[in-house]
């Protein structure tokens, strides 16, 4: 027994999969993007003192200032 825990298989070619989580944190940041720029359209640019977002029933509620 060697002193590796895991043996790499040098037969298979390993490449990383990372499409989905740039998908994933691509959306994310337009979803964010979107609640951030909606507060500043609705609320002035004072802002709004809450954000309260629904996931349940993609609802976005705004408290201004």
């Amino acid at each position: 027994m060697g002193n590796q825990m895991v043996m790499v298989d040098s037969n298979v070619d390993y490449q990383t999969n990372e499409a989905a989580i740039l998908v994933v944190a691509l959306a994310w940041v337009l979803a964010l993007g979107s609640v951030i720029l909606a507060a500043i359209i609705l609320c002035g640019w004072r802002g709004a003192k809450q954000v309260v977002f629904d996931w349940w029933h993609w609802r976005v509620t705004f408290y201004c200032r």
